[in-house]
């Protein structure tokens, strides 16, 4: 009988943890739409009440970063793991687009989802007021780069074992910049070091290196929006080739758009191509998005993979928007790289102009 009890012990502990554990997210969101119903990528979505609370329950075999939104808002990220949260959300807008936002002003709940939402809530503010000892010992060190990397300095001193720290630190690398992620890698254990964020975040900071060694952009070949077949050397007598990485929840890409727009009319004949390569895995929001912007003028591609699409894991995109600038032979000109060079419709414009276009 103890035998028997002892191997339906197993066996039912080795079944829970084959199918994750139990979490439980309670919140209430604060509403711009007529959205209905919370949706937490992984988990089953859950209604919106009247009075704006709602109730997420489900399971999770292992922690991760997951997307939080509504069924009208783009996304927020937040950690998930075991256990129970209590979530206070609310719908935005941001000057320019007319997506709404998600944003958590309060998130109770394990230690790590904690960590992270202060994370979250400092990158949105661009780590205004954020200031340590040494920052204010150095005169020269006021700027956004160097808030970030003392804010996450400082995470790593008080929660060394934290596992969302490989996280944070890939994702705040386009401020901290290569020598500053370089440093904040070093004081990472060796089980943080083997985590695939980290492996990925080394592949990204070698970028440049691996784009100097190849003759051009990869000639990558993706569906468009319209369901044909592009590869990028369909594209022929143009001086300047703009391949842009977006996603239809992406508030910083799409805010930018009525900029690209006025690039492409005024430049298109003038030899300017632009290429729209979305980490959407909803078509239909993609789509929707193209059409609500009015940026359908110019080639727009996707393999809907999100974030595991082929082409941007090879030149380690990590971040949106992120551009690539090519001349008439692929070449690519410059790019997006850890905070340290924005190719931004300005960068576009100001290369424009330097070869009389």
């Amino acid at each position: 009988m103890k035998k028997r009890i002892l191997i339906m012990t197993l066996v039912f502990f080795t079944g829970a943890v084959a199918a994750g554990q139990k979490i439980v997210i309670r919140g209430s969101v604060n509403l711009l739409s007529k959205s209905k119903t919370i949706k937490i990528s992984g988990l089953p979505d859950a209604w919106i009440k009247p009075d704006g609370s709602f109730e997420v329950s489900g399971t999770v075999r292992e922690p991760h970063v997951a997307l939080i939104a509504t069924d009208s808002s783009g996304a927020s990220a937040i950690w998930l793991e075991a256990g129970v949260y209590t979530l206070e959300c609310q719908e935005i807008r941001m000057n320019g687009i007319q997506a709404v936002l998600m944003r958590i002003p309060a998130l109770t709940g394990p230690l790590d989802a904690m960590i992270y939402n202060d994370y979250q809530k400092a990158t949105c503010s661009g780590f205004a007021g954020y200031k340590t000892d040494d920052e204010k010992k150095t005169a020269n060190r006021t700027g956004q780069g160097e808030r970030a990397f003392y804010y996450v300095d400082s995470i790593i001193k008080k929660y060394p074992g934290s596992r969302i720290l490989p996280d944070i630190i890939r994702s705040t690398k386009h401020y901290s910049g290569y020598d500053g992620t370089k440093a904040l890698i070093a004081k990472l254990s060796p089980a943080q070091l083997a985590t695939e964020e980290i492996k990925r975040l080394m592949n990204g900071l070698q970028r440049n290196e691996a784009i100097g060694k190849e003759s051009g952009f990869e000639n990558f070949s993706m569906q468009t929006a319209d369901g044909k077949i592009f590869k990028l050397s369909d594209v022929k007598n143009k001086k300047l080739i703009l391949v842009d990485f977006w996603a239809s929840d992406c508030g910083p890409c799409r805010i930018t758009h009525p900029r690209l727009i006025e690039l492409y009319k005024k430049y298109a004949d003038r030899g300017l191509e632009i290429i729209s390569v979305s980490l959407d895995s909803d078509r239909e929001k993609w789509l929707k998005a193209i059409n609500e912007d009015k940026i359908g003028q110019w080639v727009h591609v996707s393999d809907l993979k999100n974030w595991e699409s082929p082409l941007a894991k090879k030149y380690a995109v990590s971040f949106i928007p992120f551009r690539f600038l090519l001349d008439a032979n692929y070449k690519v000109l410059s790019h997006d790289d850890d905070g340290q060079i924005w190719v931004t419709p300005g960068t576009v414009e100001a290369e424009i102009k330097k070869r009389g276009l």
